[in-house]
């Protein structure tokens, strides 16, 4: 698992295999004589724990927030008595929020620095976190995004809406053939290799782990973040809205990953980083636990990916490493990625998603053709079908 303060963990996105990695005071001494900045990117949950902590008037409210980040708050502490610098870089968290919220909330982060007597510096003074952080709408869609979010997210919420719609309109079916029908679309409408999105379907498709399967608690939080409407305790969301909502909050928890990984590669002005991400939710550390990157010890970050093969655990992890091993040898390493590409390909699912993958889905009150094949009058899933008009 993850190192933790209390609630809070500490994760690293990308390390050694077998290697479990601790923000201790000893490795920000050791960053701190190598020349290496120590940079920590709350999530969501953190930074609305930390405005809680000082910007609200609900006394409970206030005090759960400050319960949770107490450990937290003791450690930032003692490295301030240490001399030890961090940089803190709250924007990703921020993103996430109503937009409404977020301009207060960055002076009230300001704020809870002061109170808490905790000297962080800004991650990136020289670019300050613009007005139009956050989201506009509280029922946040892919579609109501902005063209440089949807450009930088289309890759995960295509892949993780795709398992979506699967698990959805193929609810019937076996788990293998679940997973192999994804597998299937996968290939012809995302296009790319992404080891970790195929990985997070094949956990949300297999059949439930016994209560004393050592992976049972690893599955059990993959479907819970990247399989399950927060509004509603169901497994697979079932409306067009849901599946939208469910693959966004998936999408930006991958990014936040992206994000660290990209940090520890790039750097900040060719100054060498190290860089964690603070999480009040434990979904994403049991992720982590899963599947991580890794450099695998070269200087190429986050090349690698990192994950068991389960075989140990039965027939269907056992066939479906053997599918994903064919994936992986299709892989072209030379192809590059298209983000508007892959911006149209995820409109592409949203359609799908919105139709069914019979087409049978009314959309907005108008009838659907079905799609049947000229031969043989079978159903041929994964066409879509324009509605006509009656």
């Amino acid at each position: 698992m993850a190192h933790t303060f209390g609630d809070i963990a500490c994760i690293k996105a990308q390390r050694l295999p077998d290697d479990l990695p601790a923000l201790t005071l000893e490795r920000m001494r050791e960053n701190q004589a190598k020349g290496v900045d120590t940079q920590l990117i709350p999530d969501t949950n953190v930074v609305i724990d930390m405005i809680d902590a000082v910007g609200r008037d609900d006394p409970l409210r206030t005090q759960r927030a400050r319960d949770r980040l107490g450990p937290l708050i003791e450690f930032l502490r003692e490295c301030s008595k240490q001399g030890l610098t961090y940089y803190f870089s709250p924007k990703f968290g921020l993103d996430e929020m109503k937009r409404g919220e977020t301009t207060e909330g960055i002076s009230l982060l300001d704020t809870f620095g002061r109170q808490f007597g905790l000297n962080w510096g800004d991650a990136h003074p020289e670019h300050p976190i613009p007005d139009e952080v956050g989201t506009v709408d509280a029922n946040r869609s892919f579609c109501k995004l902005g063209i440089d979010h949807q450009l930088l997210l289309s890759l995960p919420f295509g892949a993780l809406l795709l398992a979506l719609v699967v698990g959805r309109d193929l609810a019937s079916a076996t788990p293998l053939a679940k997973f192999r029908h994804f597998v299937r679309l996968y290939r012809r409408m995302i296009d790319i290799v992404s080891i970790r999105e195929i990985t997070i379907a094949r956990f949300i498709f297999a059949p439930p782990a016994a209560e004393v399967s050592p992976i049972k608690a690893v599955q059990d939080n993959i479907v819970r973040n990247f399989a399950r409407d927060r509004r509603r305790d169901v497994h697979w969301p079932q409306t067009y809205e849901q599946l939208d909502r469910t693959a966004l909050n998936g999408a930006f928890d991958l990014h936040l990953l992206n994000v660290a990984i990209t940090s520890d590669h790039i750097s900040v002005d060719e100054q060498p980083l190290d860089t964690w991400i603070l999480s009040a939710d434990s979904k994403l550390a049991a992720l982590t636990d899963a599947l991580h990157h890794s450099s695998m010890g070269t200087d190429e970050s986050g090349k690698y990916f990192v994950t068991q093969d389960y075989c140990d655990y039965g027939d269907y992890w056992r066939q479906t490493h053997q599918d994903m091993q064919n994936v992986i040898q299709r892989f072209r390493a030379d192809l590059e990625h298209s983000f508007i590409h892959q911006r149209a390909r995820a409109f592409g699912v949203l359609a799908l998603a919105e139709q069914g993958l019979r087409g049978d889905r009314p959309v907005q009150g108008v009838q659907l053709r079905h799609a049947t094949s000229p031969r043989n009058g079978e159903d041929r899933l994964g066409v879509l079908v324009q509605p006509q008009l009656v």
